[in-house]
């Protein structure tokens, strides 16, 4: 049940406000309940309708992909025999002997291929030129024109066009049998070389059949062009290659030629799929109306209306019974709410039930109750909050003054703080100076230390390689004299060298006769070669085997004179090679000579240079000497620039702490001025508050003796 509350209040709440109010309310709910009903209806709708639209799209792709693709199939089956039948005749024909044989076997063929009605084979020569023209039927160009020659056809010049590949040509009607027809061409070659065209004749009734009787939707139609628009297969024959389908009703599908597979195209309520014909120019277009696939969107359009109308009328009923049962408690509800806000929480109100209603009462009437308890309470904090103000204030006057005084102190104490901190600064800077020149210097003592160092170990090596030379003066006296004695020995040797080569010369011009005779004898051996093969080419079938013979022992022949020229180059060059060793041996004898002399020469000269070698040993050793005293007051000198180095550091480091204690020192008295300066806006901030809550606390004491308690 809902509350129920005391006469008094049901009669303060009987008034026409209240009336008015329940009144818009139970608008309110009636056409939010209809909103929803009738925009859950309309997206319903929407949803269906886009569902469906999406559904019909894509059931006429999928149709459409489908028919077209089975129209390729068949027409590359139809296409098919007689293209491999083509391709087949172009392979044999270069291996048939003659013009009957090609003929008898054109005729046996015709019949294995039905749409195929004439084979034909034209060699690249015009009968005028030697060439011929060999038919499957009876049918002679010839004799209907004498002028006739086959390689000025349409389909010969095509064909050679397009060598090595397979061509159909456009559709064209046959002068005999008044049908449709194309024809299907490709060049035949012999040993890399083009000797003609086989071409087959196939009717297209056959295709037309097949392409016709396809249709995506019953009221569709389709039909093959070429790549520049021209009708290929129609049911309408008079349009094939008469009428040009993009100058027609096809002008906006100019660009289904640049497509590689099946493209389907929706304009309002035709549809339009084509696919390119795999390996050919042509293009298989499929056209209709999309009536078929719509006819059920509109049905299901108009049931959707009729239930948004029903569950309109339904829910109209419902909102309305609903909003006046809902309305009628909430109605007595807001006169209690009006008197409370006007003040007055001396209302007594009865809650019965246990629904939302009764809920709500329960909790206006403990809020009333809260409300009453709040406000003396309100009343009674507002005279303390007022006394607390008043003294908060004059503490506040006091902080100032305080923190004023403080904060003159405190900028004295960081003036002073910043004039030591620039003199420790300075400090710090003119050790740095005295330790860079101590640094300095004793870089320069290593550096000196270092070199004395080297010097030492340099002169060390010098003795030591002046003791090895004099060594190596000694050993080289022993040497030239070994020389000496191996020079007269290579004498000898060369004078014996001369005397060979002179045999071998001799025995090389003997070789180069006898090489002479074998190429002699390989060049007649080739001529009888040849001789045999021309013999055998002669004697026909029978003599093939002796032409086989013949032909290795002309190979023979040809690899041994050739390899008696390679031997003759060769011992021309071993000939000059000796010629060129001769003359040089006897410039050897005499650089023999020569070296003789040189080395008696060189041993006056080691002589010399090992006394020289001995007095430098012993001045050397003087030097190295010296150089080791000067290296031990060198180091002196470096180990006591280390100690005033690292003393002199020792004074930057304590330096350094103290500028750091300084500036520390300074930041810290900073850092308290800027907290004195913000404690200063604090405490001004603070008394301006305390003002402005005595203010509040008044206007709030004024307010709450308008509530009758």
């Amino acid at each position: 049940m809902f509350g129920v509350l005391k006469e008094n209040s049901l009669k303060k709440t009987n008034n026409p406000t209240a009336k008015a109010n329940s009144s818009v309310l139970a608008r309110r709910i009636t056409i939010l309940c209809l909103s929803l009903v009738f925009s859950i209806s309309i997206i319903t709708t929407v949803l269906s309708l886009l569902s469906l639209s999406n559904f019909t799209n894509q059931n006429l792709q999928i149709r459409a992909e489908i028919s077209v693709d089975l129209i390729n199939a068949e027409v590359q089956n139809s296409l098919n025999a007689a293209i491999n039948m083509t391709n087949t005749l172009a392979v044999m024909a270069p291996t048939i002997d003659s013009q009957a044989e090609m003929e008898r076997i054109f005729n046996n063929l015709l019949d294995v291929v039905p749409s195929i009605f004439e084979i034909y084979f034209g060699t690249t020569l015009s009968r005028f030129d030697g060439g011929h023209f060999v038919t499957a039927t009876d049918w002679d160009p010839y004799g209907d024109n004498p002028q006739w020659d086959q390689t000025r056809r349409p389909w010969f010049i095509t064909a050679m066009q397009r060598a090595h590949s397979t061509v159909i040509t456009d559709p064209y009607v046959d002068d005999s049998t008044g049908e449709i027809c194309v024809t299907i061409v490709r060049t035949a070659e012999a040993n890399g070389q083009i000797i003609g065209v086989v071409g087959t004749d196939v009717f297209l009734d056959e295709l037309t059949r097949l392409v016709v009787d396809h249709k995506i939707t019953s009221d569709g139609s389709t039909f093959i062009i070429n790549k520049e628009g021209f009708y290929i297969v129609n049911q309408d024959q008079s349009l094939v290659m008469n009428e040009n389908f993009f100058e027609t009703t096809g002008s906006h599908l100019r660009n289904i030629t640049s497509s590689t597979g099946v493209q389907v195209i929706v304009e309002g309520t035709t549809y339009w799929a084509s696919v390119p014909v795999t390996g050919m120019d042509w293009f298989i277009i499929s056209t209709g109306s999309t009536d078929e696939f719509t006819k059920y969107f509109w049905q299901l359009l108009w049931i959707t209306v009729i239930v948004v109308l029903v569950l309109s009328i339904v829910a109209t009923i419902i909102s309305l019974r609903f909003s006046t049962i809902l309305t009628k408690p909430i109605t007595k509800l807001s006169g209690i709410l009006k008197l409370i806000a006007d003040g007055d929480l001396t209302q007594t109100i009865e809650v019965k039930g246990k629904d939302e209603i009764s809920t709500m009462t329960r909790m206006l009437k403990e809020t009333q109750e809260s409300l009453r308890g709040l406000i003396g309470d309100i009343v009674t904090g507002a005279r303390k909050l007022e006394s607390v103000g008043d003294e908060l204030s004059d503490i506040m006057a006091k902080s100032a003054e305080a923190i004023s005084q403080i904060n003159v102190n405190m900028q004295n104490m960081t003036e002073k703080s910043i004039s030591q901190s620039t003199s420790v600064t300075e400090t710090n800077a003119t050790m740095v100076q005295i330790v860079n020149n101590i640094e300095s210097l004793n870089q320069n003592i290593g550096t000196q230390s270092a070199s004395v160092s080297r010097s030492s170990v340099e002169i060390e090596k010098m003795i030591k390689q002046i003791s090895e030379v004099t060594q190596s003066l000694v050993l080289n006296e022993k040497n030239v004299g070994n020389l000496t004695a191996a020079s007269v020995e290579g004498y000898d040797a060369v004078r014996k060298m001369t005397d060979d080569i002179t045999t071998v010369m001799q025995e090389s011009e003997r070789l180069y006769a006898i090489n002479k005779v074998i190429q002699d004898i390989a060049s007649q051996t080739n001529l009888l070669a040849m001789n045999a093969a021309i013999e055998a080419a002669h004697a026909g079938s029978v003599g093939k085997g002796f032409a086989v013979v013949a032909g290795e022992i002309r190979k023979l022949a040809e690899s041994s004179s050739g390899q008696a020229k390679t031997v003759s180059d060769v011992l021309r060059k071993i000939k000059s090679a000796l010629d060129s060793i001769n003359s040089a041996s006897d410039e050897v004898l005499d650089r023999f000579a020569l070296i003789d002399g040189a080395v008696k020469t060189v041993t006056e000269q080691e002589n010399n240079i090992r006394i020289a070698m001995e007095t430098q040993n012993a001045e050397s050793k003087e030097i190295f000497n010296a150089m080791q005293n000067s290296q031990e007051i060198t180091e002196k000198v470096r180990q006591s620039s280390g100690e005033m180095l690292t003393g002199s550091r020792e004074v930057i480091e304590e330096g350094k702490n103290l500028e750091g204690a300084t500036s520390a020192l300074t930041i810290g008295i900073n850092e308290v001025s800027q907290g004195l300066s913000t404690l200063n806006a604090t405490v001004s901030r603070a008394d301006e508050i305390g003002r402005e809550n005595k203010e509040s606390v008044n206007v709030l004491l004024r307010e709450v003796s308008h509530f009758k308690t």
